[in-house]
C-alpha cells in the first residue's frame, strides 16, 4: 500500500501532467479551476518532498475567486495564504471587469481580522482593494442602492472601522525617499509601521504610476475619499478621515472632506471623541 507521501506526490504529479497536456486555454482554465486549490493545500503537507513539488507552480495563473476564498478560509495556514495571495495578485488584472468587481465583498469581509493575523497580508489586501475601488462605480448618494451598499459589500462594523482608519492614513500619506534602513521611513501623521503598511513593506514603485503595477497616489486618495461618502460608512466612521481630507492641498480631496464635514458635524458628538 502506498504511503501518504507517495499518494500526495502522485496527486501533484497528476496535476502537473494534466496541465502539461492541456492543449487549449479553455482546457487549462478548467484544470486550474478544479485542481489548483487542492494543489496549494499540499503546501501544508507534513512531507517536505510534497511541499517542494507543490511550490514549483508559482508561474501559473489561477482562478482568482476560488483562491481568494481559500485564503479567507485558511487563517491558520500562513504558507497556503502566502501562495493564495501571490496568485490572486498575479491573476486579478486578467479577469474581466465584472469578475474583478465581484471580488469586492469577499476581499472586504474580514479584512480587519486578516490584517490582525498578518500585517503584510493585510497591506496586500488593502492594496488590492484600492485597485478594485478605482474601477467601482458608486451609486448616487442617498439612493436605495447607496443605503444598501454596506450590506451588499458585506462590510461589518469592524471592517468599516478598519477601512475608515486606513483611508485616513492614506489621505495623510506622502511617499518619501527611503534611506539606508527603509523600515524606518515615515511621513507626518504616520508611524513607521503604518508607512510600511501603505508601501507593501517598503516595496519600491508601489506609488510610482510608471512602475509595473504602481498606482497614482493622488487618484487613490480621491477614490478613498469618494468611497467614504457612500452608505458603507456611518457619520462617525467617516468623520476623522474627512477631517484629514479637508486639510489636503488637492482641491479634489479637500472639497470631498469639506462636504462630508458639513453633513456629519451636526450629527457628531465632538465631546465623545478622544
Amino acid at each position: 500500500m502506498a504511503s501518504s507521501e507517495e499518494r500526495e506526490l502522485a496527486l501533484v504529479a497528476k496535476v502537473e501532467l494534466r496541465i502539461a497536456l492541456a492543449d487549449s486555454d479553455v482546457k487549462l482554465q478548467s484544470i486550474l479551476n478544479t485542481y489548483l486549490g487542492p494543489l496549494l493545500l499540499k503546501l501544508a503537507s507534513e512531507h517536505v518532498s510534497v511541499r517542494n513539488k507543490a511550490s514549483l507552480h508559482q508561474e501559473i495563473q489561477l482562478p482568482v475567486a476560488a483562491l481568494l476564498q481559500q485564503f479567507k478560509e485558511h487563517a491558520e495556514s500562513p504558507l497556503i495564504r502566502h501562495f493564495d495571495l501571490l496568485y490572486v495578485q498575479q491573476g486579478i488584472s486578467r479577469l474581466p471587469l465584472s469578475e474583478r468587481l465581484s471580488l469586492l465583498p469577499v476581499l472586504i469581509h474580514g479584512i480587519a481580522a486578516d490584517t490582525a493575523k498578518s500585517l503584510p497580508h493585510g497591506s496586500q489586501l488593502f492594496n488590492l482593494l484600492l485597485r478594485l475601488l478605482a474601477l467601482f462605480q458608486l451609486p448616487p448618494r442617498g439612493t436605495k442602492d447607496d443605503e444598501q451598499l454596506r450590506e451588499k459589500l458585506n462590510v461589518s462594523k469592524e471592517d468599516a472601522k478598519f477601512l475608515s482608519f486606513w483611508f485616513g492614513k492614506l489621505i495623510l500619506f506622502t511617499a518619501v525617499r527611503a534611506g539606508p534602513d527603509a523600515s524606518d521611513a515615515t511621513c507626518p501623521g504616520l508611524s513607521p509601521n503604518e508607512y510600511q503598511f501603505l508601501t507593501l513593506q517598503g516595496k519600491p514603485g508601489v506609488w510610482d504610476p510608471s512602475a509595473d503595477g504602481g498606482m497614482n497616489l493622488a487618484e487613490a486618495k480621491v477614490t478613498a475619499s469618494r468611497f467614504l461618502v457612500s452608505g458603507v460608512f456611518t457619520d462617525d466612521e467617516r468623520f476623522l478621515p474627512a477631517v484629514y481630507a479637508s486639510a489636503d492641498a488637492n482641491s479634489r480631496i479637500y472639497e470631498i472632506g469639506d462636504d462630508i464635514l458639513k453633513r456629519t458635524l451636526p450629527n457628531t458628538d465632538l465631546e465623545d471623541r478622544h
